[in-house]
C-alpha cells in the first residue's frame, strides 16, 4: 500500500524542531561553535549534525543508510533532543559528559516507517580542538505502519567550525 503525507515521523520532526528553534541558541561549551557536522558509523552509517542551544541542551541528527537491515538502500533519518550532564566523569583534558534525549526517527522509502527514539550516549569534546567523538545507543519504538521494538548504535565525530584554538 503506497503512503502519503508527512506521516507520524514528520510531526515529530517538525515539534522537535520548532521546540528546538524556539530555544535560545546560545553558544555551547566554551569557545567551541555552535553548529558540528560530522560521520557516523553504525547502524545506521552516515552523516551526524548537531545544534548546540547551551552548554546543556542540543538538537541532534543523523542520515544515513542501515548496513545490516534488508531495505538497507532506504534512507534513515532522526532527529533528537538531548541533554548532557558534564559533572558526573571527569577527565585530564577536555570534558567527556554524558547525554540522554527524546527523539523521532524515519526509514523512506517503499517501505516506509517512523517511530521515537531514546538516545543514551557518552561525548568526548577535545579541548583545544574543534572536534567531538561520541557513542550512542538508542531504543526505538516503531509506530508506523505497526509497533515494533527496534534500536541504533554508532560510534562518531563532528567537526565544530569556529572553535578558538589555544
Amino acid at each position: 500500500m503506497q503512503r502519503s503525507g508527512i506521516g507520524l515521523s514528520g510531526i515529530i520532526f517538525l515539534i522537535i524542531l520548532l521546540l528546538g528553534f524556539n530555544s535560545n541558541c546560545a553558544v555551547a561549551q566554551d569557545s567551541r561553535g555552535t553548529f558540528g557536522f560530522g560521520a557516523m558509523a553504525g547502524q545506521p552509517t552516515g552523516g551526524t549534525i548537531k545544534l548546540w542551544f547551551n552548554p546543556r541542551n542540543a538538537l541532534d541528527g543523523s542520515f544515513g543508510w542501515s548496513l545490516f537491515e534488508e531495505e538497507d538502500d532506504n534512507v534513515y533519518l532522526h532527529l533528537s533532543y538531548l541533554r548532557h550532564k558534564y559533572n558526573d566523569i571527569n577527565v585530564a583534558r577536555g570534558l567527556m559528559p554524558y547525554y540522554f534525549g527524546l527523539g523521532g526517527f524515519s526509514r523512506l522509502g517503499d517501505n516506509p516507517i517512523s517511530g521515537v527514539r531514546i538516545p543514551f550516549g557518552l561525548t568526548y569534546l577535545f579541548e583545544n580542538d574543534p572536534l567531538e567523538i561520541f557513542v550512542e545507543v538508542a531504543p526505538m519504538i516503531e509506530l508506523t505502519p505497526s509497533v515494533v521494538a527496534r534500536g541504533s548504535y554508532g560510534l562518531g565525530i563532528r567537526y565544530y567550525p569556529g572553535q578558538l584554538r589555544d
